[in-house]
């Protein structure tokens, strides 16, 4: 608690707000995946190839996400909390798929791992 703590005031903020942000587009990202689903989902035609089905709703998602999220950057002349946030997201990404690679079989990695790449690591990567 010293790293963060000196003579009763805080010294460095950017890790509280980074956490903050990181939770704050967390919940950015949720939001973008439940109300652009369905509407991507129509969208997308059926006809199209398997890989591009299943990569391209998530990825827009995730770009989209990423970009609401990136906006205050331009406005603020604090960056290093965004960073930071982003930053964060993706180290929560790792660690929800490390935890559930050692917790789970083989068999229930692979029905656990794709949707944990759709909907944490391309947010991650595009927020990144």
């Amino acid at each position: 608690m010293s790293l963060f703590i000196r003579d009763g005031k805080i010294k460095n903020t950017v890790l509280l707000n980074g956490f903050l942000l990181s939770m704050f587009f967390a919940a950015v990202y949720i939001l973008a995946f439940i109300a652009s689903g369905p509407i991507l989902e129509k969208t997308v035609p059926q006809s199209s190839s398997s890989a591009l089905l299943v990569w391209m709703p998530p990825a827009i998602i995730s770009l989209t996400a990423s970009l609401i999220c990136a906006l205050p950057l331009f406005f603020v002349s604090r960056n290093e909390n965004f960073i930071a946030a982003f930053i964060l997201i993706a180290v929560y990404a790792v660690f929800m798929i490390l935890f559930l690679l050692l917790k789970y079989d083989a068999e229930s990695r692979m029905f656990i791992l794709k949707p944990l790449v759709f909907y944490f690591a391309l947010p991650a990567a595009s927020g990144n």
